[in-house]
């Protein structure tokens, strides 16, 4: 079961990196009509937390200036899941603003993250 556990991690890993450099190669083009960004935050640093917010803010901005249909993501796992707990995130004033301010919003919370932190709080 170890060894089982340890593939299903490193297959998680390999997917978060590939769905990082797909949006990260993706940011921006057109995809079917609709401009797409996809950012990931893994790290529970306030600073970090509001960089991607900016980023996906002035994302969300400039793709409205132009008139063009768009979608924005992010993905939170490990030490990152704190942006979107509302009792924890140091900037979870702004992620609501945000969420209420921009429809094509999309926050994903990692599955395996959640998991872990329910059998680490029992």
């Amino acid at each position: 079961m170890g060894r089982e556990k340890l593939q299903f991690n490193k297959n998680l890993l390999a997917f978060c990196l590939f769905i990082f450099s797909s949006a990260t190669a993706y940011a921006g083009q057109a995809w079917a009509g609709v401009n797409r960004l996809v950012l990931q935050i893994s790290d529970n640093d306030s600073a970090t937390m509001s960089k991607v917010l900016n980023a996906a803010a002035n994302f969300a901005r400039m793709q409205s200036k132009k008139g063009n249909m768009f979608d924005t993501g992010i993905v939170a796992f490990n030490a990152g899941l704190h942006m979107l707990r509302e009792d924890t995130s140091p900037v979870i004033k702004g992620v609501k603003s945000f969420s209420s301010s921009i429809s094509d919003l999309c926050l994903n919370v990692c599955q395996n993250t959640i998991n872990g932190l329910m059998k680490k709080k029992g």
